[in-house]
Order: C-alpha cells, then structure tokens, then sequence
C-alpha cells in the first residue's frame, strides 16, 4: 500500500476504534504533530493518561506505533486521529527539518557568546534536572562516529551506573517497571557488546563483575541472570574468573556450584580442579552426563560408560542424555541388543512419534510386531494420546485418529484439515463442543478462540457439505443465546460474519 485514504484507514480499524478516533480527531486531541521523512510524530490526549505518543507511516499505515495499552486487534483511536489529522491537514502539517532548523538558529543566537566549560556546565545543570540527559548525548556521539576509547570508556560508565540503578531498586522492591527493566536489559546488551568488541582497563570490567555478581547473589528480582551473563561477560582473565569464583562461592545454591565447575572446566581449563568439584556435585542426571562428556572428550570411553549408567540410576533431569550416549555407544559398536534396550528406554523417558519410529526402523524384521506392541502399550498406560495420534496420522490410519479424538479429548493439529474431509459431521459435532467449552469460560480470549474454532464449521458446513444454512442457523443460535455478552458479540461477529 502506497499512500492511505479514510476508506483504508478504516479498513484497518476496528468499528468501535474508528468511532472513538474520530470524535478524538474532531475534538482536537492530536497535538504536536510533526512529519520526519515518511512518519508522522505526534502527541494525542488520553483518559487514563495525560498523552500517548504515536508514530504512523504516510506511505503505508500498516506500520504504525503507539504507546496506550490498546490490544484488541485493529489499530487504535489514538492512530486514527493522527490518520485523519494527517488526511486532512497533511500540507500543514511541519516538518521536522524546517523545525529543526528554527530551533538551530535560536540557540545559536542563544550561545553565540558561551564558551565550552560554560556550555559543559549548562548541560551539567541540565542533567541534573533531566534524567536521561547525559545517556541521550552518549548515544548521539556514539551515533555521529565520536568513538574514541576514551568515548567507549565513558559510555561502558554511564551505562554501569544507570544498569546498575536500575537492579538496585528491583532488588530492593523486589520487581519495578516493565519500562525500567527493558532499560536495565538495553544497558546490559550494549555494556556486554563494549566488551566483546573493545578493550577495557581490568579495574573497569572488575568492578562491572563486582557490582553484578553482587547483585545477581542479592537474587531479589527477575534482571538477576542478566546481570550475572554480564559479569561473565566482563570476565578475560584468570585473576577475573577467580575474582567470579570468589563471589559464587559465598552462595550455597547448587545452580552457583554449578557456575563455578563448569568456570574451572571451560575458562580456566583445570581439569584437576574440575573433576575433583564435579565428582563433589553428582546429584541429577544431569550432573553425571556433564561428567560423562568429560571422559568421552578424553577418550576415556569406559568410564564415560560406566559414569552414564550411574546418571540413569541417579534419575532426576538429564537422564535421557545418558540414555541417548549408550544408545549410540552400543549401536556404534555392533551391539544390537543392548543398542535395542536403550533405544527402547529413551522412547519410554520421553515418547514420540519420531522415536517410535526411529525405534522400529532399527530393530530386526522378526522384533518389530513385539517391539510396536509394546511402544504402544506404553503410551496407552502413559495416556500419551497426542503421541499415538502421531503415529496413526502418519500411517494414514485416520479412523484410529478419529478415535482419540472423540474418546480422548485430543485435537492432533496436523490431522484437522485431513478429519474435516474425511469425516465431516463427526468434526462438526466435536467442533461445537469445542466451542461452547470456550464460550462457557467467559473470557475475551476464550470467546475468540470459540470464534476461530467456529470457522473451521463454516467451512465444513458451505465448502463441504454446501450447507450454507445450517451455518447460518448455527452462528446466528450464539449470538442470540448471549445477547447481553458484548465482547462474546464482538469476537464472533468479526471472526465469523462477512
């Protein structure tokens, strides 16, 4: 789409948006406009919220921005104003570069006479006031190519300080701003390229881990992770990994005992150290199979062997990673048997189609009926329905599908449009229960899933069957039994009406 007008404009609204951006248009809530390059830039008044700041493309509406919380499809009233001020009012509309340049000659009559340190001390002043200031003028040289080491050092220090801030206060509080934290997490993801790409004083990136690690261990907020990925990220020397180790070590958690094996393991390459904590720490199977890497990578093929039976007796997570290094231990060494069981343990630890499969392409032609039989046997006693639904999906045995569907409460999506055709009365049936169970919830998302789920009848009902009125009937009985349910009327009305 190149341009707009008010017929397309509308085409992108919601009946309900476009009333209320129009009365907003008429009633001269959008202020501030300015047009810089193809966006228009502008201000709208709110209710719950002094203004919102939108963005919309001239050339093509459908990218488009605001900052209201609207999310109910379509664009918002706030975008519709600015649309129709746009329609309207386009040629009067300023420029941001005729702007820009009024504003340029006034402070340069304003500052004709400052000298820098006076300027410098404005600027602090202003600071002071304005928060976000001093980032705003960072990233400006950044963007202009100023970007000496002198410069990066700087800007990694702004950012320290306002990253840092930021998590003190979530750690504090226990949580903050979704505004705040998208900051913090900006601040860290710029701070951690800086330190990938440049190269920084070891007091700099000793002091990032010091702060970060501190308050990753304060463990009060949801930044912490980030936070302990930017130390690891500041960290280039030994004396840095010790210092990481040193600050771990304080935390009893078994997540920061894990941090630390696998620092002495990858970063620091001791594998005295390693092997001594690792054999400390053999809780899950997960554990075990970190260890069972180490041997194989040694070529210590015997224990990593025996090290993986011991990760599948101790359970817990990662035990199927040690089921899957037998399996491919014995099967590269000629041993069907034993490559046999394991392959039938990993199905059992955690089942799918692709596994089943997998299982039966490698037994021998006089295993396989036994072998299936008990695959599937499993999966009944494990009521893994869906998994058995796959199976029987990909044997073109849709009958059985059909099946687990009606008896088992499972709706496989590969196999819909497949059941629809083949079946189409039974799915409708199924389809209608469906939607009513949506219905029954009485929620908006609830309504519109039921609505989603409805076309999928409409078009059993006129592409297939050619029973155009029944579905009529059908979509017309559920708006009348809810008359008084407005959101229900909205979601289905839009879905499911042309």
């Amino acid at each position: 789409m190149m341009g707009f007008d008010r017929e397309d404009l509308k085409e992108l609204s919601r009946p309900q948006s476009w009333d209320k951006g129009l009365r907003y248009y008429q009633s001269d809530r959008v202020r501030e406009v300015l047009l810089d390059g193809d966006k228009l830039i502008a201000e709208v008044s709110g209710n719950s919220y002094p203004f919102y700041e939108v963005e919309l493309n001239i050339e093509d509406p459908y990218y488009h921005y605001c900052s209201c919380p609207y999310d109910w499809g379509g664009i918002c009233k706030h975008i519709i104003a600015v649309g129709l001020t746009w329609l309207h009012s386009g040629e009067g509309i300023t420029r941001a570069d005729k702007k820009k340049a009024g504003i340029r000659e006034r402070l340069e009559k304003l500052t004709e006479e400052m000298e820098r340190e006076d300027f410098i001390d404005f600027l602090t002043d202003v600071s002071l006031k304005r928060q976000g200031i001093e980032r705003e003028l960072s990233d400006y040289v950044e963007e202009q190519g100023f970007n000496s080491a002198d410069s990066r050092l700087k800007r990694l220090e702004i950012l320290h300080q306002e990253a840092l801030a930021i998590i003190e206060e979530f750690n504090h509080y226990g949580g903050g701003s979704e505004l705040e934290a998208d900051e913090f997490y900006e601040s860290v993801h710029e701070m951690m390229n800086l330190l990938q790409e440049h190269d920084f004083p070891a007091r700099q990136r000793q002091e990032i881990i010091e702060d970060f690690v501190d308050q990753h261990l304060a463990g009060n907020c949801s930044l912490i992770d980030a936070a302990l990925e930017l130390a690891f990220t500041a960290a280039e020397t030994e004396v840095d990994w010790h210092r990481v180790i040193d600050l771990l070590q304080q935390s009893d958690d078994s997540y920061h005992q894990e941090r630390i094996i696998q620092i002495y393991r990858e970063e620091l390459e001791d594998e005295e150290r390693y092997l001594e904590l690792r054999q400390q720490h053999l809780n899950t199977g997960h554990d075990y199979y970190d260890l069972v890497k180490f041997y194989d990578e040694k070529g210590e093929i015997g224990k990593a062997v025996e090290t993986a039976q011991k990760g599948i007796e101790a359970g817990g997570w990662g035990v199927g990673q040690n089921i899957s290094y037998l399996r491919d231990h014995y099967i590269e060494n000629g041993d069907y048997e034993r490559g046999l069981k394991f392959y039938l343990q990993e199905f059992r630890n955690s089942p799918t189609s692709e596994k089943f499969f997998q299982v039966l392409d490698y037994c021998r032609s006089e295993d396989i009926e036994e072998i299936e039989n008990r695959m599937i046997e499993h999966l009944k006693e494990r009521n893994s329905y869906t998994v058995l639904a796959d199976i029987y999906d990909e044997r073109e045995e849709y009958e059985k599908v059909l099946h687990l569907v009606k008896e088992k409460d499972i709706a496989p999506a590969e196999e819909d449009e497949i059941l629809d055709e083949k079946f189409p009365r039974e799915m409708i049936k199924i389809y209608k229960d469906n939607v009513q169970n949506h219905i029954d919830a009485k929620k908006r998302k609830s309504y519109r899933r039921g609505a989603e789920i409805a076309l999928k009848i409409k078009n059993i009902y006129c592409q297939q069957l050619n029973e155009r009125g029944k579905w009529d009937s059908y979509i017309q009985g559920i708006l009348e039994e809810y008359p008084r349910h407005p959101a229900l009327q909205e979601e289905f009305r839009e879905i499911c009406l042309e």
